[in-house]
């Protein structure tokens, strides 16, 4: 199965996870909707203790309102859940960790003593966003993460409480990890277009390689500048051709008036191929279309818009020339509408012609 674009294999993540836990715990791991954003989905690890069955305070560390067998992320659990979350880092890519550490009871069967994933899974999807922050291991949570410092650090602290839906200012952390406060795909594209904004080169596959506040600063960089430079009419033809010369021949084999070309460049390989083609072969990547027009359309407004539409696309006023000197040039030139639709008089048939 696929998860953010990423093929991920639920086995082999929870083969590591049942490694790294103590032998008397028992885990599972799942791909859920949290509340918070059905439409996008999380890694979730599930891991239940033999002891949990005799304690007497599992009614204590209960959530009310929630699934029975869900446990409240007490100290001990969020340890177990820490050191699972650094172990798996160093055996698994970013994408294949858990982005939720569940703490429960004891492990769902079903009647025929098979694992009940669908409850499991329902355990995340009926979480209010409230309360997910400390099964997403959420650093900001304990308020003893490092505050940002530098100005890239705080610029995109702002950015995630932006695109995270964060209220508290301030409170995501250098350690934070972007996806465990929700984030996902979406809401890192979204990064992207803002941190661009402010100045901050960042892709989405940076956010997933360095999905904490501190390592994705420091891979950071500023967005350089793009120059665009206007491109001079007839620059690109080749090296020691002379305009006057080019335009002249251009003239005559277009019998059109020389103010009326705007700009000539060569063909590539490929359109010189299929040129050469469609000589050889008469009608080949040729098409006229005809359109048939209702009564009610008004004709003069039909042809101003196309006018406007050919005056703005420059390639509705391109031809190919086969020059002199054996070579093709895409020719701009300034042409009516007219010269592009053909309307039969008192018909409502028109013709494109593409060429």
């Amino acid at each position: 199965m696929k998860l953010n674009g990423q093929r991920i294999e639920l086995g082999e993540i929870e083969h590591h996870v049942k490694t790294i836990l103590p032998d008397n715990y028992q885990s599972a791991v799942e791909l859920v909707a949290p509340m918070s954003n059905r439409s996008t989905k999380a890694l979730a690890a599930f891991f239940s203790s033999a002891s949990n069955n005799s304690s007497s305070d599992i009614e204590d560390e209960r959530i009310s309102g929630v699934e029975d067998i869900l446990l409240s992320m007490s100290e001990g659990a969020r340890a177990i859940a820490k050191n699972l979350d650094s172990s798996l880092a160093s055996v698994l890519p970013t994408y294949m960790i858990p982005s939720f550490y569940i703490p429960v009871t004891k492990m769902p069967w079903t009647s025929s003593g098979k694992l009940d994933r669908s409850r499991l899974r329902n355990i995340v999807q009926s979480l209010p966003k409230e309360v997910t922050n400390p099964y997403r291991l959420a650093t900001s949570e304990t308020h003893t993460s490092r505050v940002p410092t530098s100005p890239i650090e705080q610029k995109l602290q702002r950015l995630w409480e932006t695109v995270l839906s964060i209220s508290k200012q301030g409170s995501v952390g250098l350690e934070d990890h972007f996806f465990r406060l929700g984030g996902d795909s979406v809401s890192a594209m979204r990064l992207v277009g803002l941190s661009r904004a402010e100045g901050i080169a960042l892709s989405v596959m940076d956010i997933f390689r360095k999905p904490r506040l501190c390592d994705m600063a420091s891979i950071c960089s500023a967005v350089k500048e793009e120059h665009s430079s206007e491109l001079v009419p007839f620059s690109l033809l080749k090296h020691g051709e002379l305009i006057d010369d080019v335009v002249h021949e251009l003239v005559e084999k277009c019998h059109v008036p020389r103010e009326q070309i705007q700009d000539a460049y060569p063909c590539s390989l490929l359109q010189e191929g299929l040129i050469t083609l469609s000589m050889q072969q008469q009608g080949a990547y040729v098409a006229q279309n005809v359109f048939l027009l209702p009564n009610d359309l008004d004709i003069g407004r039909f042809k101003q818009a196309w006018q406007a539409t050919i005056q703005e696309v420059d390639i509705l006023r391109t031809r190919v020339v086969h020059m002199n000197s054996s070579s093709f040039l895409q020719v701009v030139s300034y042409m009516s509408v007219s010269s592009v639709l053909r309307h039969q008089q008192n018909s409502r048939f028109f013709r494109v012609n593409d060429r």
